[in-house]
């Protein structure tokens, strides 16, 4: 099925469609003026597949217009119903799902919009100054829309390439299990998982009550505080925050997270080695150990034969490796068991979600309950028998800090808790760890390899484009300085690539507009902008615009923008005063804020 990847622009009297065939150039653009427009749409259904970023809540329902004849004016309003998430208009429906095959890069996106991507990438994010009511369009509007509309299919392209192996896994599992590749294309993630699973929708009574297994019940009642246990009595979307092993710990709907402190550092030394001790596919696990798969699914072992044929593949993939290298057959091995490790990690959420087959309430919460009980258990045994720091929980590990001579004890305390849960675990040492907070702190691993979480992942290049810049050069210089003793202004300083000194700044929803003050005077700038600090101060800061309905309209500054914004929306080659002693403070403040432990 070939790829067509297109973008919609629609105005009061007329729109248009661009599109692009990868890996091919060219881009080919439809008009409402064209007198076969609808023909041109009608065959690009034929053999395709339309891919494009949230399509299905936009393009796809006017494509499903404008196939339906209705004209310019009827596209217009029915853009507007979209955007305005009025549902009494007859085209701002689902009813476009049988009409086309596609792909949306939307579903399972967890990193912002288009123009942020355009914007961590380097591409212009210049947006068109035509309005969008604008009724009358001249041939230079006209030129201008399209131009853009062009750019922002480029980026699409761009996108598709970077997710080549979250669409590619669809088509595995297409073939894997016999699903139609049309449907599968088109379903995100935990829909592929509750059709693989085979999973009914059923309705089930409400239960609250969180009972623990018994095979692990004395073990988490020996080793935490009944009044934390006491917490986990009743089942509800409620997060508590205890202190327990010196940490703050918080429990949730995600997860167990903890943390000794917040801005801190530590290391390891010829006396102390941090370790993380980690859980080797906690939640696959939990579900199946403890019989806490959907109960929706028709037979519940089908979960556990989705995990054993993952680790047969995988252990082919890697044996072929060995033998042959890194041929076609590996390969394809290698696509095989990624694609089904996307369908066990996303069967628990899809548990939460009530518009899932999956959805059991019930269960995803007893599993995620006692996921965390059974961590905090280990936790505060680690801590209470051994008198290890415990760094920071999270999700499915531990990071503990301890004296050498107390590594062996350690490992007979979490061997306990794998014959007690039937669970594995992996020890892991680090050099360096140092963390903002729980979901923001970089981590040096033995040989110099590191793990970057939040906004810190801004130093990870194969994953930038998908996070948000956040000044990457501070980043760089609070390592080089830790790892290596590099001075904060020597890295700073040394370096002239402008993408490494950019923000990357987006307005929300809530808010109606963003201004950019120049000379004190505020001017409209774009919901997403590409900043950096500048020595010239007749440049001012964003701020965010809120009209407010009791009259005090709101202005609010976006945090840790520099005081004087040079926005470089479009050309990085742009010649302007960068202010580098500003991220020499930023950088530097950052350091004072993290405590050695």
């Amino acid at each position: 099925m070939r790829e067509i990847v297109f973008d919609l622009e629609v105005f009061p009297n007329w729109w248009c469609m661009v599109y692009n065939i990868p890996p091919n150039e060219e881009m080919f653009v439809i008009t409402s003026k064209e007198p076969d427009y609808k023909k041109r749409i009608l065959d690009l259904r034929i053999g395709n597949c339309l891919i494009g970023f949230n399509i299905k809540g936009y393009d796809l329902r006017i494509l499903n217009a404008i196939i339906s004849d209705a004209d310019p004016q009827r596209v217009y309003e029915t853009s507007c119903a979209i955007i305005e998430e009025n549902e009494t208009d007859a085209f701002n429906n689902y009813y476009f799902w049988n009409k086309f095959n596609f792909c949306d890069l939307y579903d399972d996106w967890k990193f912002g919009s288009l123009k942020e991507f355009e914007s961590n990438i380097g591409m212009s994010i210049e947006e068109s100054e035509v309005s969008f009511d604008k009724k009358d369009l001249t041939e230079e509007d006209i030129r201008d829309i399209i131009k853009y509309c062009k750019h922002d299919v480029l980026a699409t392209v761009k996108l598709l390439e970077y997710r080549r192996d979250y669409v590619d896994s669809k088509k595995v599992l297409s073939e894997m299990y016999n699903i139609p590749i049309d449907k599968a294309l088109k379903s995100t993630n935990a829909k592929l998982a509750s059709v693989i699973l085979g999973a009914e929708y059923k309705y089930r009574s409400h239960c609250d009550r969180f009972v623990i297994p018994e095979k692990v019940e004395p073990y988490i009642r020996k080793w935490l505080p009944s009044e934390i246990i006491d917490l986990f009595e009743i089942i509800s979307d409620e997060g508590k925050e205890v202190q327990l092993f010196n940490n703050t710990v918080n429990f949730g709907v995600g997860g167990i997270h903890s943390t000794i402190c917040e801005n801190c550092v530590c290391r390891s030394d010829e006396n102390e080695v941090l370790m993380n001790v980690d859980v080797t596919s906690y939640y696959p696990n939990l579900l199946m150990k403890f019989n806490y798969m959907s109960r929706n699914c028709k037979d519940p072992k089908m979960y556990e034969n989705v995990y054993n044929l993952r680790v047969k593949l995988k252990q082919e993939m890697n044996e072929e490796e060995q033998k042959n290298g890194k041929t076609d057959k590996y390969y394809k091995l290698k696509s095989q068991q990624e694609a089904l490790k996307l369908i066990l990690n996303t069967t628990y959420g899809a548990m939460k979600n009530k518009y899932n087959a999956l959805f059991d309430e019930y269960n995803a919460s007893s599993l995620c309950y006692l996921g965390q009980l059974l961590l905090a258990a280990l936790a505060n045994r680690l801590f209470l028998e051994t008198g290890c720091k415990i760094i920071q929980t999270n999700t499915d590990g531990i990071l503990v800090k301890c004296q050498r001579n107390k590594i062996e004890q350690i490992k007979e305390i979490v061997h306990d808790w794998e014959k007690m849960t039937n669970f594995s675990m992996e020890f892991e040492n680090i050099d360096l760890f140092f963390q903002r907070d729980v979901n923001n702190y970089i981590e040096v691993k033995s040989g110099g390899k590191t793990k970057l979480k939040g906004k810190w992942t801004n130093q990870a290049d194969e994953k930038r484009a998908l996070s948000n810049l956040n000044a990457p050069i501070t980043h760089k210089a609070i390592l080089n300085y830790y790892i290596y003793g590099t001075p904060v202004r020597k890295t700073i300083y040394e370096c002239n690539n402008l993408f490494d000194f950019c923000f990357t700044s987006k307005t929300g929803y809530s808010y109606d507009k963003t201004y950019h003050y120049i000379n004190g005077e505020p001017h409209i700038a774009n919901k997403v902008n590409r900043v950096v600090a500048t020595t010239d101060t007749k440049y001012g800061t964003i701020k965010k615009y809120k009209k407010c309905e009791d009259g005090k309209d709101r202005y609010d500054k976006i945090a840790d923008l520099p005081e004087h914004c040079f926005l470089v929306n479009d050309n990085l080659d742009m010649i302007f005063e960068l202010d580098k002693e500003w991220y020499v403070k930023f950088a530097t403040d950052k350091i004072k804020e993290l405590k050695e432990i």
